[in-house]
């Protein structure tokens, strides 16, 4: 007598029931996680060569011999963790005059202009782009041309696009002039910052999301397969 082919059911049990639902929720969640890696993987290639996020160039204008950024400090803390440790400018000018941008110590900065005129940019609104500004001191006290002072941390002047990086720890002010100190400010700038984070948690959540698929897939294929039925003991009635 030929034995029989094993028999298998298609019924799932109570277990294998939360198996198949249980794994059907973590695959979807994977997808969603999946879904934010993509995401980073298509910010992380908005970055140049450098490594840098740049913003587009905007129009900062000012009748005052330089226009200043507040008094910044970013906590170290916070730069270690999305990898941001250095910023950037790139400006041009629109009057075609040679243009200087320079970063130092508020001290400094202050200690430099004294009572010239200057307008500190205090807040910016987009969509259209709106720039606050907040002018102090009086347009008869001039400074010095920029280029003739040593404090900078880091420098650059000359006509065309002008790029000046710098390290972001410590407090530091950004200032804007025409190179030879005359007043009326006019000139396109671009802000960029490194963030090497980006890159990094892209392939951390893509990872991850592959992991959770995996055991999502898992759990289905243990729900769905199709267990052998248990055959009748012989002699029985069932196996007559």
């Amino acid at each position: 007598m030929n034995p029989q082919p094993p028999q298998y059911t298609r019924r799932p049990t109570g277990g294998r029931l939360a198996l198949v639902i249980i794994g059907a929720l973590v695959a979807t969640a994977s997808l969603a996680i999946l879904a934010g890696a993509i995401v980073l993987h298509w910010a992380n290639g908005k970055s140049d060569a450098g490594g840098f996020f740049n913003t587009a160039y905007v129009r900062i204008a000012a009748g005052t011999y330089a226009v200043t950024s507040e008094n910044v400090q970013i906590d170290e803390g916070f730069l270690d963790v999305v990898g941001a440790d250095r910023l950037r400018l790139r400006v041009r000018s629109n009057t075609n005059r040679p243009v200087f941008v320079g970063v130092a110590r508020p001290a400094q900065v202050s200690a430099y202009l004294g009572d010239a005129g200057r307008a500190v940019l205090q807040d910016v609104e987009f969509a259209p782009f709106n720039p606050t500004y907040l002018t102090s001191g009086s347009s008869d006290a001039s400074p010095a041309p920029p280029t003739k002072e040593d404090f900078w941390l880091a420098q650059v002047t000359g006509t065309g696009t002008q790029t000046v990086d710098w390290d972001s720890s410590g407090r530091w002010e950004v200032v804007l002039m025409n190179a030879d100190a005359a007043r009326g400010i006019d000139a396109s700038v671009s802000a960029g910052a490194q963030a090497k984070l980006v890159g990094r948690l892209a392939w951390i959540v893509s990872v991850a999301g592959l992991v959770v698929l995996a055991f999502g897939v898992l759990l289905l294929a243990l729900g769905l397969r199709r267990r052998p039925l248990e055959s009748s003991p012989a002699g029985s009635a069932w196996g007559a």
